[in-house]
């Protein structure tokens, strides 16, 4: 297995515990401020699953920390989609990494949306 694909693999075992974690754990979380540095990481955990990353526009993220040093990561983004249109402000939620921010959910449709928006009011992250 290659250095990357461990990665990966180890990046999705992050995301699915964390998915759990966050799924069972709806307390509010403390209010942090994200560095620059915080936000180049959030852009790129964003811009690996885009078909245009360079067009990816960030309006209100925000962010808190758990109890155990987890911080959570909410805001909305818009980008091109493979047609050349923007996609409009869309909803994520993600975890971040020393090297970079876990996507957990992305709202595409209004129905993952709804949900995302949840996700992060329960934790005290107002979109």
């Amino acid at each position: 297995m290659s250095r990357r694909s461990k990665f990966a693999a180890a990046v999705g075992v992050a995301a699915a515990l964390t998915s759990a974690a966050l799924a069972e754990d709806s307390r509010p979380l403390e209010p942090i401020v994200l560095s620059d540095a915080d936000l180049t990481k959030v852009r790129a955990g964003l811009e690996n699953g885009l078909k245009d990353p360079e067009s990816l526009r960030l309006n209100r993220v925000v962010a808190g920390r758990a109890e155990n040093g987890l911080v959570t990561v909410c805001g909305l983004a818009n980008a091109k989609n493979g047609y050349g249109g923007y996609t409009g402000r869309r909803p994520f939620i993600g975890v971040m990494t020393p090297k970079t921010m876990v996507v957990i959910s992305y709202g595409q449709t209004d129905d993952e949306a709804r949900h995302v928006k949840i996700m992060c009011e329960r934790r005290g992250l107002t979109l």
